[in-house]
């Protein structure tokens, strides 16, 4: 069914409490996208991440984002009261375009800590306790690695930890689960909170025809709870840092997903154990969107590396078969940095497959032409640009002056102000299944101050949209375009 959505992160939404949340305005923002026609949203992956900030710089593939918790949902339970909320707002002088993570984190930790000390207790036994059994193949873990890192080793890696606990030690790992049981119990506690918002939000979505697209990221950081507590899967050398790295041959992949930080797997290992390390979080992920991405599908199939020790690069087969099998019977969505859409499709066993396609990219170079609009089909979901390309804007004015006036030749001729909505109806009336576009290019905007920059250390990933820009008339701008070309609900 040919359809629509935006691309927006959680984190850029308005809200009165410095970050976008789970709270009222994501709520709005999906009515937004209802009335708009729109049948999808594309959030950025939503797990706990980095002081970066960057969703793509995740501490584990499963825990969420604490800062996505919605305080006033707390005090709407009776879980916090209204007045320490107020105080958390006005301490944390709310900044309606960028997001101070700094000064949110440490004042958001306190007020969540006093909703434990408050809830805590009445809550573990009948609900808590049910919440850590069935997350306990990987909630332990994340808990007592956040509590080690940042009360014990002063938020060090834990390559730098002291041996016993840096090599999990079974009776170092104990004296740590009792020293830290409190602190534990209060990471434990905050993924509930932040579970039951998200659930809540996800169930919001489908009843007015919203589905949730979420990514499926292949490679975990070396910072993270994942590769601390399943190290055997990862190339790591017998001191525990890396063996290999990711050999760079695409430059928008390497920095979108922060591949210098990433570790290749034990590739034999995971195929002589059937691929569950990736199924089970496969598994996991499904449950939490609708439509999930497999960011990055050329790694499946084969990828380099170079071993750190003599510098030699080799090229890796990827993870074959069985999770080939796999990935037929769910709903997923595939991302090629490669553009070989035939021979992902030959791997897959599968005609039905839907395929990231960039539209941008098209006007990139003339062996990118598969990419131009009218060359989609039915099983093709494009975008107009993506967070690892330039915004509509920003990419108009930095292309050359032959690729530019070819786009304008292609897309129609027009006032320079209305190129966005141009490029964007090019797409919509393509035969593609599903046409997706970040927000940015929607709103017409490109300024540095609406842009998510790989290249910025800091103050990055910290956009939020002004809730003055979703207006009755993009609204019905959208609608209509939906409606011209069968797109909406």
């Amino acid at each position: 069914m040919r359809s629509s959505g935006i691309l927006l992160p959680i984190f850029s939404l308005p809200s009165d409490e410095g970050i976008g949340n789970l709270g009222e305005k994501t709520y709005e923002f999906i009515d937004f996208l209802a009335d708009s026609g729109q049948q999808y949203w594309h959030v950025t992956p939503i797990n706990h991440v980095d002081n970066s900030g960057s969703p793509y710089m995740n501490l584990s593939s499963f825990a969420g984002n604490i800062l996505f918790i919605d305080l006033k949902n707390l005090v709407s339970r009776g879980w916090l009261h209204e007045d320490d909320y107020d105080r958390y707002v006005n301490k944390t002088k709310v900044n309606n375009r960028r997001i101070d993570y700094n000064s949110l984190y440490a004042n958001k930790i306190i007020i969540l800590k006093k909703v434990f000390n408050d809830c805590y207790d009445q809550m573990k036994d009948n609900i808590i306790d049910e919440f850590r059994s069935r997350n306990s193949a990987w909630i332990e873990d994340y808990a007592l690695y956040i509590c080690v890192k940042d009360h014990v080793f002063d938020g060090k890696p834990w390559t730098f930890w002291d041996q016993p606990v840096k090599f999990r030690k079974d009776v170092t790992l104990d004296v740590y689960r009792d020293q830290l049981k409190d602190k534990i119990n209060f990471v434990i506690f905050m993924q509930y909170l932040f579970f039951i918002q998200w659930f809540d939000i996800k169930k919001y979505a489908n009843a007015k025809n919203i589905k949730l697209i979420g990514e499926f990221l292949l490679y975990c950081n070396i910072n993270s709870a994942d590769v601390w507590a399943n190290r055997h899967f990862f190339m790591l050398d017998d001191n525990g840092y890396p063996a290999q790295m990711l050999v760079n041959n695409n430059d928008w992949i390497y920095d979108r997903y922060g591949f210098e930080s990433k570790i290749p797997y034990d590739i034999d290992l995971l195929k002589k154990t059937d691929c569950r390390y990736i199924t089970d979080r496969l598994n996991f992920i499904h449950k939490i969107y609708d439509n999930i991405i497999i960011s990055n599908f050329d790694h499946y199939i084969e990828y380099k590396v170079i071993n750190l020790s003599n510098k030699e690069i080799m090229e890796i087969e990827g993870m074959g078969c069985r999770l080939f099998e796999f990935l037929r019977r769910k709903d997923f969505i595939f991302e090629s940095s490669t553009y070989k859409y035939d021979h992902i499709q030959n791997k897959i066993n599968s005609k039905d497959s839907l395929f990231i396609k960039v539209m941008q990219l098209g006007f990139g170079n003339e062996n990118n032409g598969i990419l131009l609009s009218h060359n989609y089909n039915n099983t093709d979901i494009v975008y107009t640009s993506t967070y690892n390309t330039k915004l509509l804007k920003k990419w108009k004015k930095t292309i050359s002056m032959e690729k530019r006036s070819y786009c304008r030749k292609y897309i129609g001729k027009l006032p320079y102000e209305l190129f966005n909505d141009a490029f964007i109806r090019k797409a919509y009336e393509s035969a593609a299944d599903k046409v997706i576009a970040p927000l940015q290019d929607i709103l017409n905007l490109g300024q540095n101050s609406a842009i998510y920059d790989f290249d910025k250390k800091d103050n990055n990933w910290s956009w939020r949209v002004s809730e003055k820009l979703l207006t009755n008339s993009v609204k019905s701008k959208l609608y209509k375009l939906t409606k011209l070309y069968c797109r909406g609900n």
